[in-house]
Formats: structure tokens, C-alpha cells, sequence
């Protein structure tokens, strides 16, 4: 079994593969609050962006799923937060039966337009 990359380069493209809401050690985070499972999901994604040297402007597409459709107020409200000065990313949004850990209630991938780095 091969592992999975958190995100992946192409061109001035970043594939951000879906984040949940573990913490650094993998253990779950929130379970049962929606509000917290988002606010680490969204601080995932951040600290990948962050990583490549982008940050949530940089973003063009975001997909969350949802385990019920009413979690989607506490990402959404988050999400304004987010966004409140910055142009907003297209987006989609989707409830789905379950994700793969029963704990989750959210999981959002993304597309963040960024520069190609230069070579060295």
C-alpha cells in the first residue's frame, strides 16, 4: 500500500488532498463539535498553504464534505471569517454518508493558484 500525499505541485497549481480534523498526532479533534472539527480542518489547510509559501488568498477551489448538512453553518461561518477581505474561492459542498474515520464531520480539499518556484 502506498501513502498518500498531503498535496501535490503542478505548474502554479497545489492539489491539497482532503483535510480532517486531526491534530500533529493524528487523534481526532472535537469529536461530536463541529465547530472545533472545522477550525482544525481549516488550520490543516493553512499550515500546508503556508508550507508552499500561500496562504488562504491563494485559494481558487475548495470541496468540503459533510458528514450532516447542518455542519455546514459552522463552515460556513468560518469560512466568511476567512474570506471577509479576500476574494473568495469557488466552492462546492457536499453531504455524504460517512467519512473515513467515524469521528469526522467535515473534510475540505482545495486548489491554490500559486507562482512556480524558480530553479535553484
Amino acid at each position: 500500500m502506498t501513502s498518500m500525499s498531503p498535496m501535490t505541485r503542478a505548474g502554479d497549481l497545489l492539489f491539497i488532498s482532503g483535510q480532517v480534523a486531526f491534530d500533529e498526532s493524528g487523534a481526532v479533534v472535537g469529536v461530536g463539535d463541529s465547530r472545533a472539527q472545522v477550525e482544525q480542518v481549516l488550520a490543516n489547510l493553512g499550515r500546508l498553504l503556508a508550507e508552499e509559501g500561500a496562504d488562504f488568498s491563494h485559494l481558487v477551489q475548495l470541496t468540503a464534505y459533510f458528514t450532516d448538512a447542518a455542519v455546514y453553518q459552522d463552515y460556513a461561518e468560518a469560512k466568511s471569517r476567512i474570506f471577509r477581505d479576500l476574494v473568495p474561492p469557488s466552492a462546492t459542498a457536499v453531504v455524504v454518508r460517512a467519512l473515513l474515520h467515524p469521528d469526522l464531520l467535515v473534510e475540505v480539499s482545495a486548489v491554490a493558484h500559486i507562482k512556480s518556484r524558480l530553479p535553484s
